[in-house]
């Protein structure tokens, strides 16, 4: 089988949930399934990140568009060109990481939909456009299969757009096999900078935009009856879809800060 893998949210500068969960697909899924080949695609006009997926393992390539990515994704959601299919070749199946593949002629599509927030929450997603909505819809039904990492989604996707079950798939987040604990001068170093000290903390990592409630986070955290030796930390920063977020730079109208009770940090 040869399967193409649309790997454009791993390289994104910004990158948060969507962008770490590409990123660790590229690298684990052809390791897992030796016996097929894979294609990494995504898209570098100015050539500065060709050989990003090189070498990852033997059996995955990589396949680079030169096409502009500000303007890639508009033209060809509108004109379904320009198509994948010129820049991989022939493939077998193609896993769409953020919901919708590139265009293609190709079958064989897999979608992962990670949550349908921009249906439940629609205020939360102003990015998300009936042009958009009716691809999602089309895609649905179009697909070979769909991903999601919780039944609730699954739940959610049945329920809201009558897909059988049968052709979703629940597939959990992992972790890391090589995970360990940072080292105790690192973790000292940040709890110092951002004013944390020795104190035990609740925290929250993420992209700053509306549908994380960040504004009923911290409301929560000031109601409940902790110890002001409890910090809240909020490690995230701005999403490129929603350039400045409620709540991310400027404090909401009657909310207080109690002294020591919350820090932040840049994404990492």
């Amino acid at each position: 089988m040869r399967a193409v893998i649309d790997a454009r949210s791993a390289l994104d500068a910004r990158r948060t949930g969507i962008g770490h969960y590409t990123s660790r697909i590229v690298h684990h899924l052809p390791f897992a399934d030796p016996g097929s080949e894979y294609v990494a695609w995504h898209l570098d006009p100015k050539g500065v990140r060709r050989g990003a997926f090189s070498g990852v393992v033997p059996n995955m390539t990589e396949a680079v568009g030169r096409f502009p990515n500000r303007w890639f994704e508009p033209v060809s959601s509108r004109l379904g060109v320009p198509r994948i299919d010129r820049t991989v070749g022939r493939f077998d199946a193609l896993l769409a990481t953020n919901f919708l593949p590139p265009a293609t002629r190709g079958d064989g599509i897999v979608l992962v939909v990670h949550d349908l927030a921009f249906d439940l929450f629609p205020e939360t997603a102003p990015q998300v456009d009936d042009r958009w909505r009716g691809r999602f819809r089309s895609w649905l039904g179009r697909a070979a299969g769909v991903i999601t990492p919780s039944a609730a989604t699954r739940g959610d996707l049945v329920q809201r757009y009558g897909i059988d079950s049968a052709r979703v798939d629940v597939v959990h987040h992992g972790t890391e096999i090589e995970f360990r604990p940072t080292p105790a001068a690192v973790t000292n170093d940040v709890r110092r900078r951002f004013g944390i000290g020795d104190r035990p903390y609740a925290l929250f990592v993420g992209g700053l935009e509306t549908r994380k409630n960040l504004e009923a986070l911290v409301r929560a955290f000031a109601a409940v009856a902790l110890d002001d030796d409890v910090a809240l930390v909020l490690a995230g920063g701005p999403v490129r879809w929603i350039p400045q977020p409620t709540g991310s730079r400027r404090r909401s109208p009657g909310l207080r800060r109690r002294p020591g009770s919350a820090s932040s940090a840049p994404d990492t």
